[in-house]
């Protein structure tokens, strides 16, 4: 029963072509349609199959933790040991299955009948205190170590990774004990923004600020876009009362040696008052929009955000803006909508086991009792599936036919050239031999 239900979190395994390996997913959202079907919406692990040749191989050239180019990194792993701690090398049938076990992370969304789902799996990222021999020991156990742009064709090391080793280390260097002549050194690298006892009484900075919040205001009903934006006089105040112009009214009192004359004349300028804008006010109605759908798509990765959606903001600016953002009604009226779209969907789903004949299972015919399996070999098994639509006459075992459609390969290597001849060779010789029928021919066959 519980090997049956799915829950938002769920690595599993998604029927797409039945001729085909199972599709590796990561279940982000499970939804009810209004046909009363479920949908789910997933995050895509690429195979090795999947992406081209030529990056597999120069991911492998340039041996990133890829034990089966590396015999430095075989001998080294030191999960590969018997029992008197001697180093064991994998042998070339555990490479090739290893392989099967490597998957690429990407940032890739789609959506998938949950009816598809054909059971669980687990992948990990790989780091330097697991074994690659460890993956071999586990029946539905993937891992990955790189992230794959499909837009890109690019191969990246994953920003989750947590390094841990030796090499990955700091090295703190020793510190000197503080002594007069250190503590003027760190004197000298400081800044004073603020004096308290500048001679000033809290009632006159208070009123102080309030002339820099008129001055503010004035100076938004002189600015044309900034009026636009704030038509009303109290929406002004608001905006003119916000920390940006508290703090710019400060530093410039600080800068005069708070002599409140000089620094009131500083903000009216011979140009007019001063506007002092901070992110929220600055923005666009476009740009929070653009803002706001990529924190729904990207969450708090502001990089990506700035890459991808903001490229002329900063990224001082963007995170500046998210945490103004926050504070207002914009943001709580979201939420809640948010919370009230997450009681609608699904927090589990139940799919019974797929017990239906699949397509590709041969039925049991007399002729084929001596054609090998494709991968192991054997001649005999209780069930028969046809593995390549493009060569009709191959098949696979039961036990190959369910490795290959959950790892996406054949589990044995394939013999080539004298080994696969003298196989077909000895096949030969086992078929059954029929002479004509035909009037004077005498021919076996």
């Amino acid at each position: 029963m519980a090997s049956c239900m799915y829950r938002v979190g769920d690595y599993v395994y998604f029927e797409g072509n039945p001729t085909e390996p199972y599709l590796i997913r990561r279940i982000e959202e499970l939804n009810k349609t209004p046909t009363g079907n479920v949908e789910a919406r997933v995050a895509c692990f690429y195979r090795r199959r999947d992406i081209s040749s030529y990056l597999v191989n120069q991911v492998d050239r340039l041996k990133i933790d890829v034990p089966w180019e590396d015999d430095d990194e075989i001998t080294n792993d030191p999960g590969s040991t018997n029992v008197n701690g001697q180093q064991i090398e994998l042998t070339d049938i555990q490479k090739h299955q290893l392989r099967h076990r490597e998957l690429f992370l990407t940032r890739q969304n789609e959506t998938l009948l949950a009816t598809n789902i054909r059971g669980k799996c687990l992948v990990v990222l790989h780091n330097e205190t697991e074994t690659f021999s460890s993956y071999l020991n586990s029946e539905d156990l993937f891992f990955y170590q790189l992230v794959y742009d499909p837009n890109q064709k690019t191969l990246n090391a994953d920003r989750g990774e947590i390094r841990v080793g030796g090499k990955y280390q700091a090295d703190v260097t020793i510190q000197p004990l503080l002594n007069d002549e250190s503590q003027d050194i760190l004197s000298s690298r400081e800044d004073l923004i603020w004096d308290a006892n500048g001679g000033l009484t809290e009632k006159q900075i208070e009123q102080y600020l309030i002339v820099a919040r008129s001055i503010g205001t004035f100076a938004r009903a002189l600015d044309c876009p900034t009026a636009l934006k704030h038509p009303s006089l109290h929406m002004s105040a608001a905006s003119a009362s916000r920390d940006a112009t508290l703090f710019f009214a400060m530093d410039t009192l600080h800068k005069h040696h708070y002599d409140l004359a000089l620094a009131t004349c500083s903000l009216v300028p011979n140009t007019g008052p001063i506007l002092v804008k901070d992110q929220m006010e600055d923005w666009s109605a476009a740009e929070a929009n653009s803002f706001e759908d990529a924190i729904e798509k990207c969450g708090k990765d502001f990089r990506e955000i700035q890459k991808e959606y903001l490229p002329w903001k900063s990224l001082k600016g963007i995170i500046e803006y998210y945490y103004m953002w926050k504070t207002t009604d914009r943001y709580v009226v979201q939420r809640r909508l948010k919370l009230a779209e997450q009681e609608n969907k699904l927090k589990q789903v139940f799919i019974p086991n797929y017990n239906k004949a699949h397509q590709c299972l041969l039925p049991q015919r007399t002729q084929n009792e001596n054609k090998p399996c494709e991968s192991c070999g054997t001649t005999s098994s209780l069930q028969w599936y046809q593995w390549s639509t493009a060569q009709p006459h191959t098949r696979l075992c039961a036990e190959c036919w369910i490795y290959y459609k959950k790892l996406g390969g054949l589990k044995y290597l394939k013999k080539s050239g004298p080994d696969r001849r003298q196989e077909r060779a000895a096949n030969i010789t086992k078929l059954i031999s029929y002479k004509c029928n035909v009037n004077g021919c005498d021919k076996v066959c």
